[in-house]
């Protein structure tokens, strides 16, 4: 196991504020908590899954480590080994980047204050060596040796900073006292806001409590255009009984197919489905009204012909 934190040193250097821890995360799949400290310049992975008493041995939890250190990154000098000074600087917000299809999926993400070569701000992500509910050791010291990802800052940042991983690759960055953007995965900047608060961060339109706050699909992502509607049809038309829809695809939209007779009596419905099957209905004119996202509806003329 490696050696304790060099606790004299850090005390020394930063009073009685030594360790300043600043940024957590949890993941949930794991179980397992990562947090910052910017003077001893690492992340640390603690086991979340322990009760209070295991967290104050060194056994116990889905670790069976109780409440010792998982993993650390960033400076291996600070537990005796020599080793690359990998972050050697004020660290922030490191977070598990979500790991559902998006880039770099599971990697561990944090701000950098002066990780660039000219001691700029960076946003780096490194690939926790993973096994099972612990780390491998690479030797005496944990890997990798570097970081896997960086993007380097527009603006050097001197206090805290916090970033996202976006869905779609992109990487949102605060600047604290700066100024907030996002840029994509080839670094061209796609947005940016002329304010810096301290802290902050980029919740996504399908995020849970956005929804809860402003309602289902509030940036309209699901709308439908007047020139999708218009290219929907079904056919064949005359039918002897299946439809098929034609000109739309579901995907992250809903669709509610209502067919009603000429008296208006609904006959059938079904829901997020690409066809229609009325083999079992008389002959004659129907009407079929297409319902998409509950907020826009056509409705085709349709006949059924034995």
């Amino acid at each position: 196991m490696p050696l304790p934190l060099l606790v004299a040193d850090l005390v020394a250097r930063w009073g009685g504020d030594w360790f300043h821890v600043n940024g957590v995360d949890y993941n949930e799949t794991l179980d397992q908590l990562v947090f910052s400290s910017r003077h001893a310049s690492e992340i640390f992975i603690i086991d979340h899954s322990t009760t209070s008493e295991e967290a104050a041995t060194h056994s116990g939890g889905n670790s069976g480590m109780g409440g010792d250190f998982l993993y650390r990154w960033g400076k291996p000098s600070n537990y005796g080994v020599n080793g690359t000074q990998t972050i050697d600087a004020a660290v922030h917000d490191p977070r598990w980047i979500k790991d559902d299809g998006r880039p770099l999926g599971g990697f561990i993400q944090y701000f950098n204050n002066s990780g660039a070569s000219n001691g700029g701000s960076t946003v780096d992500a490194i690939e926790a060596p993973e096994n099972g509910f612990l780390y491998n050791l690479a030797g005496t010291s944990y890997g990798p040796i570097n970081y896997d990802f960086r993007h380097v800052c527009l603006v050097s940042n001197s206090g805290q900073g916090a970033s996202n991983a976006m869905s779609n690759g992109n990487t949102f960055v605060n600047v604290s006292q700066n100024y907030m953007y996002e840029v994509d995965q080839s670094g061209t900047v796609v947005w940016q806001y002329n304010a810096g608060p301290t802290k902050s961060f980029r919740y996504e339109c399908d995020h849970p409590g956005v929804i809860a706050l402003l309602g289902e699909d509030p940036c309209d992502l699901l709308s439908i255009s007047e020139e999708t509607l218009s290219q929907v049809n079904l056919y064949p038309n005359p039918s002897n009984g299946m439809f098929q829809i034609d000109g739309f695809k579901l995907g992250q939209n809903n669709l509610t197919i209502t067919v009603v007779n000429i008296y208006g009596e609904v006959v059938f419905e079904v829901h997020n489905a690409l066809s229609i099957d009325l083999s079992n209905y008389a002959d004659g004119v129907y009407f079929a009204k297409m319902n998409f996202n509950n907020k826009k509806s056509i409705t085709r003329k349709i006949s059924l012909v034995r």
